[in-house]
């Protein structure tokens, strides 16, 4: 539940400006001048008096009911770059594919509305992706690109040609039927949004590869398949098409011409039987002349070669690439999540030091200066790292060190507050290792100072023994 609290200053001449808007509800119950630990995040406390220090200011609040502040979760549907928008997407797409089915059997002129929707929603779909990633990066990705000629398509075939074959009286009629026929082709090719769940749907995306990686072996396998039905289908030809006329005894004589009478005859009818497609009758007119034990024993090895054995070695083939796409994908991932997570280091960092050369700083700053980044929590989103400026600064309190922060090890620490084998783990151990660095270094040359002034002083007791 989200709420809005109205801030006032306890004292005159504070620094909490009134009526400020608190993105987060993080105020807690309590009196004027104490912080507990009881968050607001529900509509119980409406009209309660609690204390709110967001910089070490104590202030009055009063929890209001209202709408939810900056950084709703309804915005991030028109965040193209996150899975909740490609799902709105796909939804769309398939919706549209369906109306397109719809049209085919009952005809456009009823679904005409619905149309324009769909080439609005993706129209303001590629608008808003060229704003948020750039026409740069846009053009880059191929879906993209793929995306914006389905939606010019769109545009042309509901709203461009339509008003030239009305309004322009000029044209002739075979211009204007090679324009109809140009309408009826971008209808037909509408269907091509389909292909669009491909870019939508990262699972998609993995099995289209792998597909793609194991076509290259899957046609080897068809050379092969087919140059062995090529040499069987000459010696089926020779022994069995051109001797057609030993099964006329049986009746059999035009089935075996029509199955055996040539070489394309033959690799059709290897074919069928490859495909299991009634391949036992074709079996028992053979061996009704030749021997029926040796003809079932070959054509039966010829189904377990190509029916079973080829089918089980592609299946093993896309399974192979199948788990090479998806470790593929991983590393990716992995690898993506790395560059955003240096990249967040050095805002953060460069954010901290500015104006601020020395290595260590105190929390109050440093929460002053979390709090002026609006944009960090999105930021930490995008790494899977879910947390609240309320979170933050108990980060920062607990990173304390002598009364101050180290600015690489809260660098580090932020962002690595999720991620495999325990990362932040390994931060503050490295952290509290050079730490205890320091420390051993400071206490080594307190020993050596203390040691010096102990030999001056034993110098000068051995001086005044010496005149005694």
């Amino acid at each position: 539940a989200y709420t809005n609290v109205i801030m006032s200053s306890d004292e005159e001449g504070g620094n909490v400006p009134d009526n400020m808007q608190v993105t987060h509800p993080a105020a807690t119950i309590g009196t004027i001048g104490e912080v507990h630990s009881h968050p607001l995040t529900a509509a119980d406390y409406v009209g309660v008096e609690a204390s709110y220090a967001p910089l070490g200011q104590s202030v009055r609040c009063c929890v209001t009911e209202g709408m939810a502040p900056e950084g709703h979760p309804a915005l991030e549907w028109l965040d193209t770059t996150r899975q909740k928008f490609n799902m709105l997407s796909g939804g769309v797409v398939v919706a549209n594919a369906i109306v397109i089915g719809l049209e085919t059997e009952l005809g456009d002129d009823k679904f005409v509305f619905f149309e324009h929707c769909f080439v609005v929603f993706f129209l303001f779909e590629m608008l808003l992706r060229l704003y948020q990633i750039g026409c740069r990066k846009y053009m880059y990705d191929k879906w993209f690109v793929f995306d914006a000629v389905l939606v010019v398509i769109g545009v042309l075939d509901l709203w461009v040609l339509p008003i030239i074959t009305e309004e322009d009286s000029s044209l002739g009629r075979l211009t204007s039927l090679r324009l109809l026929r140009l309408m009826r082709i971008l209808r037909l090719l509408r269907v091509l949004r389909m292909v669009r769940l491909l870019s939508i749907f990262g699972t998609l995306v993995m099995v289209t590869k792998a597909i793609g990686r194991a076509f290259q072996v899957v046609c080897a396998l068809a050379a092969i398949v087919t140059a062995m039905n090529y040499v069987l289908a000459i010696f089926l030809t020779q022994l069995v098409g051109h001797q057609a006329s030993d099964w006329a005894s049986v009746g059999k004589e035009d089935d075996i011409t029509e199955w055996f009478g040539d070489i394309n005859s033959s690799m059709r009818t290897l074919f069928r039987i490859m495909t299991l497609d009634n391949w036992s009758e074709i079996v028992m007119t053979v061996g009704e002349v030749a021997p029926p034990i040796t003809t079932a024993a070959l054509f039966v090895s010829y189904v377990f070669l190509t029916a079973y054995a080829f089918v089980c070695l592609i299946t093993s083939i896309l399974s192979s690439q199948l788990i090479q796409a998806q470790l593929d994908t991983k590393d990716k991932k992995v690898h993506d999540t790395e560059d955003l997570r240096a990249v967040l280091a050095t805002q953060v960092r460069e954010h901290v030091q500015e104006g601020h050369e020395s290595p260590l700083i105190d929390a109050p700053l440093l929460k002053d200066l979390l709090a002026e980044d609006e944009t960090l929590l999105t930021r930490l989103e995008e790494l899977d790292i879910k947390t609240t400026k309320a979170g933050l600064n108990n980060l920062v309190d607990g990173l304390l060190m002598d009364g101050f922060i180290s600015i690489d090890h809260f660098v580090e620490k932020i962002v690595n507050l999720s991620g495999a084998a325990k990362a932040q783990s390994i931060v503050d151990l490295k952290h509290l290792t050079l730490h205890g660095h320091r420390q051993i270094f400071q206490l080594h040359d307190q020993i050596i100072a203390m040691e010096k002034r102990f030999n001056k002083d034993l110098e000068k007791v051995n001086k005044q023994l010496d005149i005694l």
